[in-house]
């Protein structure tokens, strides 16, 4: 993720210009650390140098960043307000009509198709003769075998293993081998059920995006419409795509529940204890969250030439709040849905932090995250070494040697702490939902409440009254102003959304099996009821939902391996590296075991020598076998101390526990 440092001259006084400007935005995950020069145009780098390692693999509370020096300019240093109309009611939110993130370029294999699932669609991405990465939909129009499982032959074309039919970029069909000659050939490949459903992609950022709708005006739409990336992350690209990496996660839980943990930073001293100075529960509290104060008008913001770095759409953000937060107390969290999370940390007048992070639906009770890694020039110093301890020390090499996987490891960290409870979280959310939906469609059942009253729900704590407003609203109860950021996601999503990214086609489904259960069960709201009765049908018969999880789901939950290595080609180079490593270390410690038997050997055979024949020390040959059999222990010793930090390492690669309770 990245961490945008910059000057800044009096932030709140001194924007009275700038073009329909709206508000800061930024996000919160990784770390950073250099004063910034004063000019933008100096274009400095800050060095590291001098930084401890801690500080150099996550300064604040997420695993990626990046660092650069500037200054702002008054559009960029305040809080714009909005062009008018941008408070006037927008349209509804159609999930499969926005530029979505997809997949980082550098996770994808250019020979062979790749499988992607978004949204609850299975895609497959795959490069064209002309280098141009495709996305269809993972299903051959013969007989929907997955495309996924074909090949991306010679001449450009994706292929289907089942029947070798082929498709060329566009998702036309180019072969089909069972046809009896070329003119039936060309006849079936001539009607559109011959083609596979191709969806608008593009390559932006060094990262795939797409448009998941194939209706025939997808094409106009997609074109007419922006991606939602800060202008920050504007700047800082090149043609390459070279100056940043990418993370990408795959996530045990809801998209929902992760874009609440994303605009929640209240939970991070506690949940991320340790993982830097700035976190640690006893600088946990109150964190009162306040919408951001506009400081100009659309008149005067029309004069700027030059949108602020935080902004990721002309109008700025859907909602942003200013709050005082573990790292700095003078923060913003700015929102841009469905899928961007921005926060801005100010450090000081000519100081702060920018982070970005990204939220992605990927299918019920999963989601993607994705934060990008921007790299950094940094000088390799001894005396790092030697001061901060062998863990700093592994970790400063480390960084020094591969900087984008130890952002990587750290980003892990600050994500394994909170995907056993968020999971959790999720299985008690999607219970209940299914709970009010069965109620709501059968007869005398308590009707879900849709109603979006969000004054009664602020007025108790974010939990109002059964009929003030919505089932999560009556589930959580939040009357700190901690979760303001928390309670306005929701709130867009319930109000611009349908809900959720998958809640109208799973009442089609409750609804359904609502009809048989209501028929055997009398479902009046009771919770009892309800739970031995008809949600026993639903629920799978070893599964309670919110259950604490066992030892092997937990390494589920937690499987960094699944989630990301094995995506990733920098930590999967890596761990392959070291699994070599490891290999190595065991042979030769295989030929110094070998070795210390054959030197122990000779040495006793020498001193029996001389002991039979009562010779002095001095005139036997025992030095060469001694020095021998010394030689090999301590190469053995030596490859063994290395496997075992190989093996440790590598461990971080595929699994780590993460248990608060060990966490002192």
């Amino acid at each position: 993720m990245p961490i945008t440092v910059c000057g800044r001259s009096d932030m709140r006084a001194r924007m009275t210009k700038c073009v329909g400007m709206h508000r800061l935005a930024t996000r919160i995950l990784s770390f950073s650390g250099s004063s910034g020069s004063a000019t933008r145009s100096s274009g400095n780098t800050p060095s590291l140098e001098g930084r401890s390692p801690g500080a150099v693999a996550a300064a604040a509370a997420v695993a990626t960043m990046t660092s650069t020096s500037s200054s702002l300019t008054a559009p960029e240093a305040a809080k714009p307000t909005p062009a008018p109309g941008v408070n006037q009611p927008k349209p509804d939110f159609v999930w499969t009509r926005h530029w979505w993130p997809l997949i980082p370029v550098d996770y994808l294999k250019p020979d062979r198709p790749n499988p992607v699932t978004l949204l609850g669609i299975t895609m497959v991405v795959w490069r064209d003769a002309g280098g141009r990465w495709r996305v269809f939909r993972d299903r051959c129009p013969h007989r929907l075998a997955p495309l996924s499982e074909g090949r991306v032959e010679s001449d450009g074309s994706l292929s289907c293993a089942y029947h070798g039919w082929r498709f060329d970029g566009s998702g036309a069909c180019r072969r089909i081998p069972q046809a009896v000659d070329a003119a039936s050939e060309a006849a079936a490949c001539s009607s559109r059920r011959s083609c596979a459903t191709a969806y608008p992609a593009r390559v932006e950022f060094n990262m795939l995006w797409v448009w998941p709708d194939a209706s025939p005006d997808a094409e106009a739409a997609a074109a007419a419409t922006e991606l939602v990336v800060s202008n920050d992350l504007r700047r800082r690209d090149n043609p390459g795509g070279t100056n940043f990496s990418w993370f990408m996660r795959d996530l045990p839980y809801s998209y929902e529940i992760l874009l609440e943990n994303l605009t929640d930073p209240s939970h991070l001293p506690f949940s991320h204890h340790g993982h830097s100075p700035a976190l640690a529960r006893d600088k946990g509290g109150a964190m009162p969250m306040k919408p951001s104060q506009d400081v100009t008008t659309a008149a005067a913001g029309a004069e700027s030439p030059t949108p602020p770095p935080q902004w990721a759409r002309p109008d700025g953000p859907d909602f942003e709040f200013d709050f005082r937060g573990n790292i700095s107390p003078d923060a913003t969290i700015s929102v841009h849905m469905p899928h961007q999370v921005m926060y801005t940390y100010r450090l000081g007048p000519q100081f702060q932090i920018r982070m970005e992070l990204f939220a992605v639906p990927v299918a019920p009770g999963r989601s993607r995250f994705f934060s990008f890694y921007s790299r950094i020039p940094i000088r390799f110093s001894p005396q790092k070494l030697l001061t901060g301890g062998v863990v700093q020390a592994a970790k400063y090499l480390l960084y020094v040697w591969d900087p984008v996987v130890l952002s990587h490891l750290s980003t892990h960290e600050i994500l394994d702490g909170d995907s056993v409870f968020l999971s959790v979280q999720d299985e008690v959310v999607q219970e209940a939902e299914e709970r009010a939906a069965i109620t709501a469609t059968v007869p005398g059942g308590d009707p879900v409440v849709t109603a979006k009253d969000a004054a009664a729900a602020a007025a108790n704590g974010g939990g109002a009254a059964r009929s003030a407003s919505t089932l999560l609203s009556r589930l959580y109860y939040m009357p700190a102003q901690a979760d303001a950021a928390v309670q306005a996601g929701r709130r867009w999503i319930e109000e611009r959304a349908g809900g959720a990214p998958f809640r109208a086609r799973q009442q089609q489904l409750l609804a359904g099996r609502a009809a048989t259960i209501g028929a055997a069960t009398d479902i009046s709201g009771s919770a009892e009821t309800l739970t031995t009765g008809g949600l026993v049908g639903l629920l799978a018969a070893d599964k309670v939902p919110g259950e604490a999880p066992d030892p092997q789901r937990r390494r589920h939950l937690l499987s960094r391996y699944e989630q990301h290595t094995r995506h990733c080609p920098s930590c999967s180079k890596r761990l392959q590296q070291l699994q070599q490593m490891v290999a190595a270390a065991a042979a030769v410690q295989k030929i110094c075991l070998l070795g210390m038997c054959v030197a122990g050997g000779a040495l006793s055979a020498v001193l029996a020598v001389a002991a039979a024949a009562a010779a002095a020390p001095a005139a036997v040959p025992w030095a060469l076998p001694a020095a021998a059999l010394a030689g090999s222990a301590a190469l053995w010793a030596v490859a063994g101390g290395l496997a075992a930090a190989a093996e440790t390492v590598s461990k971080m690669f595929i699994f780590q526990d993460h248990v608060h309770a060990d966490k002192n």
